[in-house]
């Protein structure tokens, strides 16, 4: 999808949700990836947003994730793909993770599974949350911008052990992939430090070159516009949040 498509994507998920966009045909499922996951307390997983069979792609989606408790709460919501409009926002709890994504010219391509987001859950207390997706959960597809008809949505149980990581998930690769790693090893993280700023370099060169694309295409919007737009899209997901607790 190009940009300015991306871009009226971006308005309509702005002015109530993907509702207004063309309603097409196909559908697909959401689920939460692993489905089931553990956590030691004060200590950080990840998991996945995936979408399945969208053999047309994903150009946009609006969904919200929740935990039913606060033995976890969310810390960081990360779109992938380098969306153009990356709106993300948590509650104040942090049991409840918004997301209005519109991915203009980074569409994800069809396949059978496309992992739209990776969610960031630290343990806060011993016990056992579902992480569920809302009802209401909207995709849009990337060749016609029409709305996919969402079908199941699966969610995922995380289980929260005691402090101290070495009978939990301390050990194993989600926490040790996720920031359970930046505060233990300060010498070995110190290095990964280094190389995780490498890469953020060169994400943004990659940035740059997306900007570049943009005023490629003539019609695209000014970094400023794009800017604001996501901004505008961060906060009305805050205000949508807090008017459900």
């Amino acid at each position: 999808m190009g940009t300015a498509v991306g871009i009226v994507v971006a308005v309509v998920v702005l002015t109530g949700g993907l509702a207004g966009v063309t309603a097409g045909q196909g559908t697909v499922s959401v689920e939460i990836q692993p489905a089931e996951s553990d956590v030691a307390v004060d200590r950080t997983t990840t998991l996945e947003v995936v979408v399945l069979d969208a053999d047309r792609g994903v150009s946009a989606y609006d969904m919200n994730v929740t935990l039913s408790g606060e033995s976890a709460g969310f810390t960081e919501v990360h779109p992938t793909g380098n969306p153009l409009v990356p709106g993300t926002a948590i509650s104040e709890d942090g049991t409840e993770a918004g997301l209005a994504v519109a991915m203009g010219g980074n569409s994800h391509a069809g396949a059978a599974e496309i992992v739209i987001a990776e969610l960031d859950i630290e343990g806060r207390a011993p016990g056992e949350v579902a992480v569920d997706i809302s009802d209401g959960a909207q995709v849009a597809d990337a060749e016609t911008t029409s709305m996919y008809a969402v079908g199941d949505r699966r969610g995922g149980t995380l289980t929260i052990g005691d402090t101290g990581g070495d009978d939990g998930t301390g050990d194993g690769g989600a926490d040790d992939d996720g920031t359970g790693d930046g505060g233990a090893d300060d010498g070995g993280d110190g290095d990964g430090g280094a190389d995780d700023d490498g890469d953020d370099g060169d994400d943004g060169a990659d940035d740059g070159q997306d900007g570049d694309d943009g005023s490629g295409d003539g019609s695209g919007p000014g970094f400023g516009v794009v800017a604001g737009l996501g901004g505008l899209v961060a906060s009305m997901l805050a205000l949508r949040l807090h008017g459900r607790e």
